[in-house]
């Protein structure tokens, strides 16, 4: 049995337009495949927020990257997962790992490479302006038309959240500082009652 693509969510997929015949049951799948397609997932959709969403150069991206194994979904956590985020950082740097970016086409590509394992396994995210970071998998490309969503402008002059207005509080008293500290380093003793 080849087993579908792995999916994250914990509810069935309800067909569209809503009501147009019986939901579609996940079935989870563990295997080491799936969880290598998840960890390679799981990446490129990262990078593709810290990059093309955060804009963090990449440089920085890379920096503060850390790589996260992916777990058996649904409660299956008892099978093994993948190695660890060191042996992950170790398989990116003997080359096993490589990590694509095409900042024109906003999209990072993330490609595990084992020939004990077998097949190569690839994974994809890309982000789109107003949009944000999406996962492409194994797809070459988008299966939708990603729309920004609409939202509302804050009202001038109206207090926050609804509106720009943002209030700042009183400054402190200049003795404040120095009242504080003196406290940190002898505080009162306790009073009996």
């Amino acid at each position: 049995m080849t087993s579908a693509a792995p999916v994250e969510p914990y509810f069935d997929r309800t067909p569209q337009p809503f009501g147009d015949g019986p939901v579609d049951p996940m079935v989870y799948d563990a295997s080491p495949r799936a969880l290598r397609q998840r960890t390679v997932n799981f990446a490129a959709k990262r990078l593709v927020d810290m990059c093309y969403v955060s804009r963090l150069d990449r440089t920085t991206a890379e920096q503060h990257f850390r790589w996260r194994p992916a777990v058996a979904p649904g409660g299956l956590a008892f099978r093994a997962g993948p190695d660890g985020q060191s042996e992950l950082g170790a398989a990116q740097r003997r080359g096993d790992i490589v990590i694509e970016m095409d900042d024109a086409d906003r999209r990072v590509t993330v490609r595990w490479v084992d020939a004990s394992f077998g097949e190569p396994v690839g994974g994809a995210a890309v982000a789109r302006p107003s949009y944000g970071g999406i996962v492409l998998g194994q797809h070459a490309s988008l299966q939708f038309d990603p729309q920004p969503p609409s939202r509302r402008q804050p009202e001038a002059g109206r207090g926050w959240p609804l509106g720009d207005a943002v209030e700042r509080p009183p400054a402190p008293p200049p003795e404040w500082p120095a009242r504080w500290m003196n406290f940190l380093l002898a505080p009162p003793e306790p009073t009996a009652s």
